[in-house]
């Protein structure tokens, strides 16, 4: 995903491990179909035991979804959406923003180290030259297997074509109980209004989302209370609620007006992970086309607070200008509410490791909307790992 030869790329991971040691956050793997190539991917586990949630609050109970904004791309082609950065730039807007659980101040920190040695010394990228390739060899990977009771029928997207959502019909099976809505409220809301976002739990007590779920940069405003609900069904929550503390950090380039950095991580209160598992989380060198998965909470289907499953090519050879950023774009049907839900990669017979987040859509100065979403490389996986609450 870097603007390296793969073999270069390999190096670079490799000393990412060799300065992580044994890092819990992190492991050295190998796939049969991707040869003895260097893998560094996070620990999933599946759970069944640990310390329940809380009652859903009433604020969430009682309370009215409103959709988050959709970003309006000042360009008329997707290609342009990039800034174009290099790996070396690209690094230094991952430092963090968060804010003292006590005070409520916000704090900027600088890259970590790990970060920024993951960051080479090369140019920018020029673009997707290994999309043509990539687009003729077979896509790795499995659509998501749903629980027994059929599909729903399709309706109408309310973003692009036809709609192939499917409704997880039982969200207490592995992966879907550790994907949750979030539930969050911003200072200056209606008090019956609060923001819906879908996280992924990645470790015991951290969950993956979106940074335009957690911080408005334009106001300085960081949402005011959370709670992440896991395997949330209509009107019930198997696990029940957990509440989100304020220490939840998102990368310090993201400024809210741009595709770039749109990823936060939240910690909760009290470790969900041990009740429902977590997955895993990995930045593969020459990923090549997969069948992404996108689990989430979708504002537009009924009934309401319902998890819907859409599966679809993920090209890493398409990016939308520049490999080194990792942004993309993608044809999985989504809607507000889905902002934050992991794309993840499913083999068979048991195999699913997260390697990007959805994003949101981009509506383009002729009125086209596309959805997108970024891809992790040696960087972000850094980022992540470094910054990771367990």
């Amino acid at each position: 995903m870097l603007s390296l030869s793969p073999s270069k790329y390999a190096v670079s991971v490799l000393a990412v491990l060799c300065l992580c040691g044994s890092a819990a956050a992190g492991q050295q793997a190998t796939r049969e179909n991707r040869g003895a190539e260097l893998e560094p991917t996070s620990q999933g586990r599946q759970a069944s035991m640990g310390e329940a949630g809380e009652t859903i609050p009433d604020w969430v109970r009682n309370g009215e979804p409103v959709a988050i904004p959709t970003i309006q791309a000042p360009t008329q082609r997707s290609a342009d959406l990039s800034r174009n950065l290099t790996p070396s730039d690209l690094a230094k807007g991952l430092g963090t923003v968060t804010r003292d659980v006590n005070s409520g101040q916000t704090i900027r920190r600088s890259a970590a180290p790990s970060v920024m040695k993951a960051a080479p010394d090369s140019e920018k990228a020029d673009g997707p030259d290994r999309a043509s390739d990539l687009g003729n060899k077979s896509i790795r990977g499995d659509v998501e297997q749903l629980s027994s009771g059929g599909n729903e029928k399709p309706s109408a997207r309310q973003v692009i074509g036809g709609d192939t959502r499917v409704r997880i019909r039982d969200t207490r099976r592995f992966p879907f109980k550790t994907i949750g809505q979030l539930a969050i409220r911003f200072p200056q809301m209606p008090p019956n209004k609060y923001v819906i976002c879908t996280g992924t739990l990645i470790g015991q007590k951290t969950v993956l989302t979106a940074a335009h779920c957690l911080y408005k940069p334009q106001s300085g405003q960081w949402f005011e209370k959370a709670v992440f609900i896991p395997a949330l069904d209509k009107d019930t929550a198997p696990f029940k609620a957990f509440r989100v503390l304020n220490n939840s950090l998102i990368p310090s380039g993201y400024d809210g007006s741009s595709l770039l950095f749109d990823v936060g991580l939240v910690e909760l209160e009290v470790p969900a992970g041990n009740l429902v598992g977590w997955m895993s989380y990995s930045a593969l060198p020459d990923l090549g086309a997969f069948m992404g998965n996108i689990v989430g909470y979708p504002g537009d289907k009924q009934p309401g607070n319902t998890q819907w499953r859409s599966s679809c090519k993920v090209d890493p050879g398409a990016f939308v200008a520049n490999a080194a950023e990792g942004l993309f774009v993608h044809d999985c049907d989504t809607f507000h509410g889905e902002s934050g839900a992991a794309v993840y990669d499913f083999e068979i017979p048991d195999t699913r490791i997260v390697y990007g987040v959805h994003n949101g859509a981009v509506k383009l100065q002729n009125g086209q909307m596309i959805n997108r979403g970024l891809l992790f490389n040696a960087l972000w996986f850094e980022w992540i790992r470094a910054n990771h609450f367990g």
